[in-house]
């Protein structure tokens, strides 16, 4: 067998052995990214935004929720209005947000601690809602 015919079939070989890998890779990612997505816009859709001419004033609250694997991770900020008189709708989409983040965002590099940030910002979320439903009362 010629020299150069082997070394090119080494060369062949190896760049299959990296090349299958990261595009099965980039395949599964692009799949899981979706399933993702359509989880959160699920989540999303239920959520009916306060009607500007039913409040004065339309008060937002943040929430992150976080999905990935390992290292390939995104994170998506989320500005939630809501009507001070009637804070439930919003106090369940926080709920609805921090199931997501406890189910899709405790694989990623930080999912050891992911729980407990997840959930002492949804405590941050509440208290925020509850402060300006006791303050739109008076």
């Amino acid at each position: 067998m010629n020299d150069k015919l082997l070394y090119a079939l080494i060369i062949l070989g190896v760049a299959a052995g990296f090349a299958i890998p990261a595009f099965l890779g980039a395949w599964l990612w692009d799949k899981y990214k979706k399933s993702c997505v359509f989880a959160l816009n699920s989540i999303l859709v239920g959520y009916h935004l306060p009607e500007k001419g039913n409040i004065g004033e339309i008060h937002r609250v943040t929430f992150h929720t976080y999905y990935g694997i390992l290292l390939l991770w995104v994170q998506t900020e989320h500005i939630i209005p809501f009507d001070p008189a009637n804070v439930e709708p919003t106090a369940e989409l926080l709920w609805a947000l921090l199931k997501f983040n406890l189910k899709r965002g405790t694989s990623i590099r930080l999912g050891v601690i992911m729980p407990i940030l997840s959930y002492l910002e949804y405590r941050s979320a509440i208290k925020t809602l509850r402060i300006h439903q006791l303050t739109d009362k008076q």
